[in-house]
């Protein structure tokens, strides 16, 4: 499985599910850290941004109590990523792959990441090329007068 079927869709029912699951949890002395990493999950192959940005909140908890870092920081990593946050995700990805260099999911969203980073360097790069040419060719024409 590659990082882009890791972001395939839950079923509306599938969400409600563990959503129903994690509320009851939540009533619990000590909530289930398996309930809510799968809630976390669920949450951020929504479709809703809002809800990416509660599986976001989730997982860094998670992640602050030492349950599954590997998966939250993963897990964090795409889901940043799919909301077009594309430095914050490389970052968390990095943090992974200084923990398992050889986790291929991460190694793949990384160049993933890297190569989309890369791509809008370049198109503000040109840009400002743009507008310093522009600039230049503005001077030039006042200074003529």
């Amino acid at each position: 499985m590659d990082a882009k079927s890791d972001a395939e869709w839950f079923s509306p029912e599938e969400l409600a599910a563990a959503r129903e699951d994690y509320l009851q949890e939540q009533e619990k002395e000590q909530p289930s850290p398996q309930v809510k990493l799968r809630y976390a999950i669920a949450l951020a192959k929504s479709r809703k941004r809002d809800d990416k940005y509660r599986a976001i909140g989730i997982l860094e908890d998670l992640l602050n109590q030492g349950y599954a870092p590997k998966e939250s920081l993963y897990w964090i990593a795409l889901t940043l990523c799919g909301l077009g946050e594309y430095r914050a995700s490389r970052s968390y990805c990095e943090r992974l792959l200084r923990m398992e260099p050889s986790h291929m999911k991460a190694q793949l969203l990384h160049k993933r990441i890297k190569e989309v980073v890369a791509k809008e360097d370049g198109v503000v790069g040109v840009s400002i090329f743009g507008a310093v040419v522009v600039a230049g060719l503005a001077l030039k024409f006042l200074f003529r007068r």
